[in-house]
């Protein structure tokens, strides 16, 4: 009866492990850590079980529950459970050394290797109570074989004790199971109820804040709504609401630009009503676009408004949503003066603004947009002759007046079909549309004829032409300028040269007239430079040097009429020699014409280094000079000699300003000529 209740009391016992190895189960969530602890608390109930054996009835041997912790331990726990539980017995019993020692050390090896196989054989998932009851009574029937191993405990009292532990111990077994599976299910079931309600709280929570947040977008949206309409409505550019290319609403503006009596006379309308045709496209594109991409596009177009009056618009269009559905908002500004302004200052920027006519810009723009039918295309390139000489004879103001003249008389001849363009400088370009070649010669000889009409302080405006006829698209326009410039420069080599020269005829005669002094000894002065040039037996080309250098020495005179007089006489007469061949060898004896012997003069220049017939004619332009001072001066008395103050007042400067010896020569000849 005591084993009985000893036998009891150890089930129990078991059960109670079981418990609480199902409690830890659902505490520790790790796997491996949960292996090991699990292991651990069963080889310590092992160890009290072992310490505390129940006896058999009519048996001398002592049993424990060690196979069946083993066998729960590694099904449930793996190998790694079952083994701490396993090693942890192994090492206790051997420690105790009591009788049976080996046999028992062998079961406890064999219960490990048979639940070893059986969680293999499961792949570690839940086993069946068949499967357990298995593993139990083989683990538990090697366990009684190797108690019968030895001879005391053979005896017929205790075979049928036996007999109940095998079948016993494995029942214990699957009930502990259970007991652990249903613990389990349990905790499984409750956690999945936790998390379920975790799960439903949260949903529960998201569906709250999702009321809340559509509320909130109710309530913006209305406000945004009711901010639309508002700013719609008072908006001072003039607005549609559209739906695709419908106008559903329009605001006041919108009304009066286009000039109609109120909105209901646009609601309703297509807004492609108000575009011409070739920019109809161009507006629906926008507006798939801002109703695809949701953005915000800008264009300038041409809309007309109820009486076909043309209206420049600026176009802001974006997409609105109403009722969760899509509409583009449109609004237009009328841009008519900005476009107007904008066109002024384009054409001022393609107008030249010294002379008037249009400028490189606007032809490039012409080219451009060239269109076949304005062919055939005539190019005239003309080229206002001696420009740099008037700027530096005359000074700057007096070439952009030639300039401004210049472009007058092209525009004035000029026919309707055709445009000046100065290119810069002193070249100017004429085109020609819808001509021919006969046209374009005869433009240049009416053209040409009416430069040489055109007097000029410095006689007559001169200029170089030359041209060129494009006959379809397949020619280059630019060929065909460079063409036309080409034959201007082959006729302006030639036309320049004699305008120079022409120039110069026109300021000597101008400076006869303006200059008493010039007008009165101009041709004493001549006389007597020449019997010096025989005294000393001048050369022919020298002679011929010095006849030019008399004539022209001073015409630079005119330009004391400018405002740059600092120049100087002789500045201006070089400037102009030096740019014509006819004087282009005198032109250094002009400059230097008034450097003194000694050096002292404004270049530095003295002695033999000033050029001989610069020497030859300030010795006789300073006689003349002092003798026209001598004549005129009251305070001379009458009978006194002229031509005497004349020579002392030249003596008195002998080998400060003149050549010794050739003033020496010319006192001769003097005194010879009395």
């Amino acid at each position: 009866m005591q084993g009985v209740l000893e036998f009891i009391i150890k089930i129990g016992f078991i059960v109670s492990v079981m418990l609480l190895s199902g409690s830890i189960n659902n505490r520790i969530k790790k796997r491996t850590l949960n292996s090991i602890i699990q292991g651990i608390m069963f080889a310590i109930v092992v160890i009290i079980d072992m310490s505390v054996p129940f006896i058999m009835m009519n048996s001398k041997s002592n049993f424990d529950v060690r196979e069946v912790l083993i066998n729960i331990s590694g099904i449930f726990y793996g190998p790694l459970g079952g083994g701490i539980t396993s090693l942890i017995a192994l090492i206790f019993r051997a420690y105790r050394k009591t009788n049976g020692t080996i046999p028992a050390l062998v079961n406890i090896v064999l219960a490990y290797i048979f639940t070893v196989i059986a969680y293999k054989r499961t792949k570690g998932k839940k086993a069946s109570s068949r499967d357990i009851f298995i593993l139990s009574f083989l683990t538990n029937f090697t366990s009684i074989i190797a108690i019968l191993v030895n001879p005391k405990n053979r005896n017929v009292e205790s075979i049928p004790l036996y007999i109940a532990i095998t079948i016993i111990y494995p029942i214990a077994t699957v009930i502990s199971a259970e007991i652990i599976n249903s613990i389990n299910l349990k905790n499984h079931l409750m956690k999945e109820l936790i998390d379920s309600e975790e799960k439903l709280q949260l949903q529960n929570k998201k569906l709250q804040d999702k009321v809340i947040e559509i509320r909130n977008k109710e309530y913006l949206l209305k406000k945004s709504e009711e901010m639309f309409k508002n700013i719609f409505f008072n908006s001072s550019d003039a607005s549609f609401v559209l739906d695709k290319a419908v106008i559903i609403q329009a605001n006041r503006e919108s009304v009066y630009l286009l000039n109609y009596d109120n909105k209901k006379e646009l609601i309703g309308k297509s807004v492609l009503d108000f575009f011409y045709d070739n920019q109809k496209e161009e507006f629906l594109q926008i507006l798939e676009e801002v109703l695809s991409k949701e953005d915000t596009k800008k264009c300038e177009l041409l809309m007309k408004d109820k009486n076909g009056i043309d209206i420049d618009v600026e176009i802001t269009i974006s997409k609105v949503n109403f009722s969760n559905k899509d509409f583009a908002y449109m609004s237009f500004r009328d841009i008519r003066t900005r476009k107007s302004k904008e066109k002024e200052l384009v054409k001022k920027s393609q107008v030249d603004v010294l002379t008037g006519v249009y400028n490189r810009l606007y032809l490039n723009e012409y080219v451009i947009n060239l269109m076949p039918e304005q062919y055939p295309i005539g190019i005239v390139v003309a080229d206002l002759n001696g420009l740099k000489l008037i700027n530096d004879f005359f000074g700057h103001s007096r070439g952009d007046t030639a300039l401004a003249d210049t472009a007058s008389v092209l525009s004035k001849m000029t026919p309707k079909n055709g445009f000046v363009v100065r290119m810069g400088g002193d070249e100017f370009t004429i085109v020609l549309n819808n001509t021919s070649k006969e046209e374009v010669e005869s433009f240049i000889k009416n053209t040409l004829n009416e430069f040489k009409n055109k007097k000029v302080l410095y006689g007559e405006l001169s200029v170089s032409m030359g041209a060129d006829v494009s006959y379809n698209e397949n020619e280059d326009i630019v060929k065909i300028m460079n063409v036309a410039d080409k034959e201007m420069y082959e006729i302006k080599i030639l036309e320049s040269q004699k305008f120079k020269e022409r120039f110069l005829e026109i300021i000597y005669n101008r400076s006869l007239d303006n200059n008493r002094f010039k007008k009165t000894y101009k041709n004493c002065i001549e006389e007597c430079c020449r019997k010096l040039a025989y005294a000393i037996d001048l050369d022919e080309t020298t002679m011929e040097n010095l006849m030019l250098l008399t004539k022209y020495y001073d015409v630079g005179d005119i330009y004391l009429e400018s405002k740059s007089f600092e120049i100087g006489t002789f500045e201006n007469t070089y400037n102009l020699a030096k740019q014509i061949s006819k004087t282009m060898d005198i032109s250094l004896a002009i400059l230097y014409f008034m450097e003194n012997w000694n050096g002292s003069g404004k270049y530095r220049i003295k002695g033999e280094d000033i050029p001989l017939i610069s020497r030859i004619l300030r010795i006789v332009n300073d006689y003349y000079y002092e003798l026209d001072i001598a004549h005129n001066d009251n305070r001379i008395l009458s009978d006194t000699d002229e031509n005497d103050v004349a020579v002392e007042k030249l003596q008195r400067k002998k080998a400060e300003f003149y050549d010794p010896y050739l003033l020496d020569i010319f006192m001769n000849l003097e005194k010879d000529s009395k």
